[in-house]
């Protein structure tokens, strides 16, 4: 695919020795320069393989009895997984805009852009409406909290619909054009498209400190000891590095429109984009996850082994190494923590309730799926 600047040049002109943008006074245009490169690399690396294994963790304890926020979560670890790949792929972009060869901006980089755009648009969407449906899911909420969560899945749905559909019709080339002649007649697209993202960035803004507050008062409610609630609590905090992700892509991407650097800059805007669709997995698999690591991981028989060689170690009276084997005499309590363990292991969709588990005052209170008396052994 040839480039679509060739003919604004002298012919014979290598596009690939001309910077794609004009340097600062006392710099020059750098080829070799890695920019963003190494840090878009590593943060992206590590923040999705968090999210994912939080996403599959929660995928195997609910294996047994899926529901819609499952397949939802599911969405977005492909489409996580998928927008980490692309980001890498096409990581050399990340720097100024005069350290990239003109012969770089092609009809491909508009495609990959609009790839960028159009993963991130529906992966926020799923990542988002799994969140407000775990609400949905965990609690039993009063009709008034039952509206405000409905309110916030139709306002996750127009926002990211309307951007996929506007970025469609905007950054996309009309039938029979190809991607580099619609690169030559963009000039008065390209604009619509800076406005639409700066647009989306301040309704995802208060999207994300909506859903960043509105359980905290029904967690505040919930008959619990203070150590379960703040330790609930920290859950839906993890949803505050959302809200910070979401203003930083929208600081960068308004600076896009002043400032000439405007490939670096919009490496931090999909980075942060990329932030924000891991933090909103990470908090809406954490209750499952939570219990993916108490039951299959720190009770499993290998980490029993590895706790036998720590120095002073201490003994934990619920976990399976406190239960008698066999061939050793059990008392009434060691054959209830036994069953109570297997009861966890085998039981369906309470995954993403216990740690909610409680009276909670007047309208509120949380969805119970097991017996009362399996609290003292199931706290966090």
């Amino acid at each position: 695919m040839g480039s679509p600047y060739a003919a604004l040049f002298p012919p014979g002109t290598d596009l690939c020795q001309v910077p794609s943008g004009q340097p600062p006074e006392g710099q020059a245009p750098d080829f070799g320069a890695e920019g963003l490169k190494p840090v878009v690399i590593s943060l992206s690396v590590i923040l999705t393989t968090i999210a994912v294994a939080f996403g599959l963790g929660r995928l195997f304890v609910n294996l047994r009895k899926l529901q819609w926020s499952d397949l939802f979560v599911l969405f977005v670890i492909l489409l996580n997984i998928g927008y980490t790949v692309v980001l890498i792929i096409y990581s050399r972009y990340f720097r100024h805009a005069w350290d990239v060869p003109l012969c770089w901006l092609d009809g491909r980089f508009e495609q990959i852009s609009y790839v960028w755009q159009s993963v991130s648009n529906i992966s926020l969407f799923f990542s988002k409406t799994a969140t407000l449906l775990l609400l949905r899911q965990v609690f039993s909420v009063s009709r008034l909290t039952n509206i405000a969560i409905w309110i916030g899945i139709a306002y996750d749905f127009v926002i990211y619909a309307t951007s996929l559909i506007l970025a469609t019709y905007w950054a996309t080339p009309r039938p029979g054009q190809s991607w580099d002649q619609y690169i030559n007649g963009s000039g008065s697209t390209a604009q619509y498209i800076i406005y639409l993202a700066i647009g989306q960035g301040a309704a995802s803004i208060l999207l994300d400190t909506y859903m960043f507050i509105l359980p905290l008062p029904i967690i505040a409610r919930l008959n619990l000891s203070a150590n379960r609630k703040w330790r609930i609590g920290a859950i839906f905090l993890v949803a505050s590095l959302g809200v910070v992700a979401s203003i930083i892509s929208f600081v960068y991407r308004v600076l896009e429109l002043t400032e000439s650097a405007s490939l670096y800059l919009g490496s931090v805007v999909l980075l942060a984009n990329l932030i924000e669709m891991d933090i909103a997995l990470i908090v809406c698999c954490a209750p499952a996850f939570a219990t993916f690591m108490r039951v299959y991981v720190l009770q499993s028989p290998a980490y029993m082994s590895i706790r036998t060689l720590l120095p002073g170690r201490s003994k934990d009276t619920t976990s399976i190494e406190a239960v008698p084997g066999p061939n050793k005499p059990r008392t009434g309590r060691d054959t209830e923590k036994r069953a109570d363990l297997e009861r966890l292991r085998g039981q369906v969709g309470m995954s993403d309730t216990w740690l909610f588990e409680g009276r909670a005052a007047s309208d509120v209170e949380t969805q119970t799926r097991r017996p009362e008396s399996h609290e003292r052994h199931i706290s966090l």
